[in-house]
C-alpha cells in the first residue's frame, strides 16, 4: 500500500513535466514532421505531399549552403564552448575571496538582453575601427573584417555565440 501510494506520489510530482513535454516539445516535434510531408500556408489546410518536400531540398544548393555553414558553426563552437567553459570554472575555483565578483561578472552575459549584446558586438567587431581589431593591431596584426568579409563572418559569429556560453557552467560552481 505504502508503495503505491508513493508511485501515485512521484507521479503527481512528475505530471506538470510530462504534460509540458508532450504540449510542448513532443506535440510540436510530430506536427512538423507531419507538416514536412504536406503543402500548406496559413490560410488553408495542410495536404499531402508526400517525399516531394524532401526531394526539393536535396536537389537545393542553399539547403546544402545551410548544412555546411551548421557544421562549420557546431565544429568550431562545441569545442570552443567547452574549453573556455573548462578554463573559466578552473580559474573560477582559485579565484578565494574575489569568486564572488567573478561570478556576477561571468554571469552577466545570462542577463544581457540579446539585442545589447548584438549591438555590443557590433561595436567590437567593427573592422575599420573595432576594440578586437585595435587589440589585434597591439601585436602587430592586421584585423580582418569581421562583419562584412565572407571569410570572417561565420568565425565572428562563433565568437558572438561564446560569450554567454561559459556563464551557467562556471556561475553554479560551489565550493
Amino acid at each position: 500500500m505504502a508503495n503505491a501510494r508513493e508511485a501515485r506520489a512521484g507521479w503527481v510530482f512528475v505530471l506538470p513535466w510530462v504534460a509540458g513535454f508532450l504540449l510542448l516539445t513532443a506535440g510540436p516535434m510530430l506536427y512538423s514532421l507531419y507538416l514536412s510531408f504536406s503543402h500548406y500556408d496559413l490560410l488553408k489546410p495542410p495536404r499531402p505531399a508526400g517525399l516531394e518536400n524532401y526531394r526539393e531540398i536535396f536537389q537545393d544548393g542553399r539547403a546544402a549552403t545551410a548544412l555546411g555553414n551548421t557544421v562549420f558553426f557546431t565544429l568550431l563552437h562545441v569545442p570552443a564552448q567547452i574549453v573556455l567553459a573548462l578554463g573559466l570554472a578552473s580559474l573560477l575555483r582559485r579565484a578565494g575571496r574575489s569568486a564572488g565578483f567573478f561570478r556576477t561578472v561571468l554571469f552577466l552575459p545570462t542577463m544581457t538582453p540579446p539585442v545589447a549584446l548584438a549591438a555590443l558586438f557590433l561595436l567590437l567587431l567593427n573592422g575599420q575601427n573595432g576594440a578586437v581589431n585595435a587589440a589585434l593591431g597591439w601585436f602587430g596584426f592586421t584585423g580582418p573584417q569581421w562583419t562584412t568579409d565572407p571569410a570572417w563572418i561565420k568565425p565572428g559569429l562563433v565568437l558572438m555565440s561564446l560569450w554567454g556560453s561559459a556563464a551557467p557552467p562556471c556561475c553554479t560552481w560551489r565550493r
